[in-house]
């Protein structure tokens, strides 16, 4: 690309110092050369923008990958009023990703903690 761009400053100062001494054919030839020079470049610019482009989509990732991280422990409390209208807390620990709700709702009802009549079955 640098000896293209030599060749056409070389080009331009023969033309304006030496104007009349430039054959048709030597004319020519120099139109070709800046045309091809030209083709380069734009071909070039699309490739810088592609490249650009493809950067941004691609997600970058860090080398060093830090340690994985527990997941977060969720304490929950869920209070049930019974049939002699007093309300009985059942605290227990849920860990996203480790435990589901369909698990922890067969383990609640057979401890003896819930019964079936108090789940409640549907998705939001």
């Amino acid at each position: 690309m640098k000896r293209l761009k030599m060749d056409r400053e070389q080009l331009t100062t023969q033309q304006q110092q030496n104007p009349a001494e430039f054959t048709e054919e030597q004319y020519k030839s120099s139109v070709a050369l800046l045309e091809n020079i030209q083709r380069l470049e734009r071909e070039k610019h699309e490739l810088e923008f592609q490249a650009s482009r493809l950067r941004g989509s691609v997600p970058r990732f860090p080398v060093a990958t830090a340690p994985p991280q527990t997941a977060a422990l969720l304490k929950f409390c869920l209070r049930i009023r019974t049939e002699q209208n007093q309300l009985k807390d059942i605290k227990f620990d849920f860990i996203p990703g480790k435990d589901s709700a369909d698990a922890l709702s067969n383990d609640l009802i057979a401890a003896g903690l819930l019964e079936m009549k108090n789940i409640v079955v549907g998705e939001l």
